[in-house]
């Protein structure tokens, strides 16, 4: 398959990061079809060129990172309508993949109360 687009991968390169730092001068969320779009190209075609070029597969996680902290920032940060969305983003996989999931070290404690028994019920 040939992809005409950026003969050079590093002419690729240049536009990802040229999309993140136009993003982190408007405060905008660097989003993968935001970066596509930018790149003028479809999200399928930036997967062949990463998967083809070292250089274009660590440009994009640099842009993943970048967007994984921008969203960890504004779940730590005090606007709970953003912090729902945060969540809700960071969940995707191009954006960390994090999961609610609930840890156990496999010990279970159970508590039983006995009321009103007398001492028969144990003989």
């Amino acid at each position: 398959m040939a992809l005409k687009k950026y003969e050079n991968p590093q002419d690729l390169v240049d536009k990802i990061n040229e999309y993140i730092e136009i993003c982190k001068q408007e405060d905008k969320f660097p989003s993968y079809a935001g970066l596509c779009l930018h790149c003028k190209i479809i999200s399928e075609t930036m997967n062949i060129y990463a998967d083809n070029n070292e250089c274009v597969a660590e440009a994009l996680k640099k842009a993943q990172d970048i967007r994984e902290e921008y969203l960890a920032n504004i779940v730590l940060g005090n606007n709970a309508k953003s912090t729902t969305g945060a969540i809700f983003l960071l969940k995707q996989p191009k954006n960390g993949g994090y999961q609610d999931k609930q840890i156990s070290d496999g010990n279970i404690n159970v508590n039983i109360g006995f009321k009103n028994l007398d001492k028969k019920a144990f003989d």
